[in-house]
């Protein structure tokens, strides 16, 4: 069994912008929708460039964006939220280290938006250092198919999956990116880390899900512990991309905490006020 990765690529591929995510062949698509609409994920949205979809984030300030470096190539950002509102972006932070021709290096960077968003509650970043093992929950816009056929191009709605965190990240084999494999509950020997069972809503982002959000729960709390930067395309099922065996590779937010916590200012209770403000007013 040939378990070689053939081909490491940034979830990111702009002809290929659709419907999010790669789902289990044999569950309905509706599933997957209706875990993403669960509020504890609302915080997810949609990056569109030139008004078109083109990656995915997560609110992680009033006005700041979490997302993957290679996101910030595109030009003319907006913010699309799951209501459909949208925001333009004002401001664009890069991580120091992240070089445009690496793959799942410091691939992070930071939007802030023109003007603070209302309604909608920040994601809480994770700020342990246990994430394997745990059960994660991912959220996108980008292309959607299923495991045996791989991507296929279609309008963009959100989807969410979960996978088991199998592990740090051996490929480049640094403890800042994680990675999660999409089991194939056909053949077990499809797998390449971890347990090879699938998970009801196994799942494997795609293009367009770049820096989409990667959820876990700890003591009760829905926490942000990941960002879908890269997937590894093993070619398991000739002909076909995106499919069962592949490998999804995500920078770990824990060991950007102090970045993002340098870039992003803490709001000021007048701030706060003002925000609070704002939505009493538009709710009338």
């Amino acid at each position: 069994m040939n378990r070689s990765i053939t081909a490491i690529v940034p979830v990111l591929l702009a002809p290929l912008v659709a419907q999010a995510g790669v789902i289990r062949h044999d569950r309905d698509d509706s599933l997957y929708r209706g875990l993403a609409d669960e509020p504890q994920y609302a915080s997810s949205l949609a990056i569109h460039s030139g008004g078109q979809p083109h990656c995915s984030g997560t609110l992680v300030a009033r006005d700041w964006i979490l997302i993957a470096g290679h996101c910030t190539l595109a030009p003319d950002l907006t913010a699309v939220l799951g209501d459909g509102r949208s925001f333009s972006v004002a401001e664009v932070v890069v991580h120091p280290d992240y070089e445009p021709n690496q793959v799942s290096m410091d691939d992070l960077a930071l939007l802030r938006l023109d003007l603070p968003v209302s309604g909608l509650t920040p994601a809480v970043r994770y700020r342990g250092d246990d994430e394997i093992g745990h059960v994660a929950t991912s959220v996108g816009y980008g292309a959607t198919g299923d495991g045996l056929i791989g991507v296929v191009a279609d309008g963009g709605t959100r989807r969410a999956g979960r996978n088991v965190i199998d592990s740090e990240d051996f490929l480049f084999g640094t403890e800042d990116t994680l990675m999660t494999d999409f089991d194939n509950p056909l053949d077990p020997g499809f797998s390449l880390i971890g347990d090879a069972t699938p998970l009801d809503l196994e799942y494997l982002p795609a293009p367009g899900d770049s820096g989409g959000s990667m959820f876990i729960d700890v003591g009760g709390q829905t926490m942000l512990a990941g960002v879908h930067t890269a997937v590894g395309l093993l070619g398991r099922i000739p002909n076909h991309f995106f499919t069962y065996g592949d490998v999804l590779l995500f920078e770990r937010v824990s060991r950007y905490n102090d970045w993002i916590d340098g870039v992003i200012p803490e709001p000021s209770p007048i701030a706060l006020l003002a925000v609070g403000a704002l939505f009493k007013l538009r709710r009338r």
